[in-house]
């Protein structure tokens, strides 16, 4: 609760703990490059902003830049994204996660800018993950086989086309408020 600290350069950390910038409202660019670890809520309500490449970045803990004011978050490196990670980003437009494989619950809630996402390895779009992404259109998954209650809820520019081959499971409400067209998930069990 840093309410005064505006600009900060931590280039040569590698971790963050938990709560490090929590609530530094002025907060508004933090070089973070070289940071291997995030910490549980280190960010969350501060006002970072931006673009984020964290090519070094393998850990988070839950909600590390919850409701932040970053516009793009590329983390090649990073294999699991955390409970609420991105929850209520309202300027977030793009994420990039080449090799993400599971995700905590509600990583995207109320992220009502976010436009593309690309997770190619996921199997799993857990419980609200994208709820009420409205301005949601590109979402690159890998071979899903759950979605999770109310996974895409209020998605209301989410108008694809949906083919989910290897789908076994569906949670309630999965797509309520979406915009999608079609659904095909000949694996789910009627």
């Amino acid at each position: 609760n840093c309410t005064a600290l505006e600009t900060i350069d931590i280039s040569s950390i590698v971790n963050i703990e938990y709560y490090a910038f929590k609530g530094c409202t002025s907060l508004k660019h933090i070089n973070i490059d070289t940071v291997e670890t995030v910490g549980w809520e280190a960010f969350m309500n501060s006002a970072i902003s931006g673009t984020y490449n964290l090519k070094y970045l393998r850990t988070v803990g839950d909600a590390p830049f919850r409701n932040t004011k970053i516009s793009s978050f590329i983390a090649p490196n990073l294999s699991a994204l955390t409970e609420r990670c991105f929850n209520e980003c309202s300027e977030l437009k793009r994420v990039e996660f080449i090799n993400v494989e599971s995700m905590g619950s509600r990583v995207f809630l109320s992220a009502s800018s976010l436009e593309e996402v690309l997770l190619p390895k996921v199997k799993a779009v857990t419980v609200y993950c994208f709820q009420y992404c409205t301005s949601l259109k590109t979402v690159e998954l890998g071979d899903v086989e759950s979605l999770g209650v109310g996974a895409f809820y209020g998605c209301s520019s989410f108008e694809k086309d949906i083919n989910m081959p290897n789908l076994a499971s569906i949670g309630s409400e999965a797509f309520r408020g979406s915009a999608i067209t079609s659904f095909v998930a000949p694996r789910v069990a009627s």
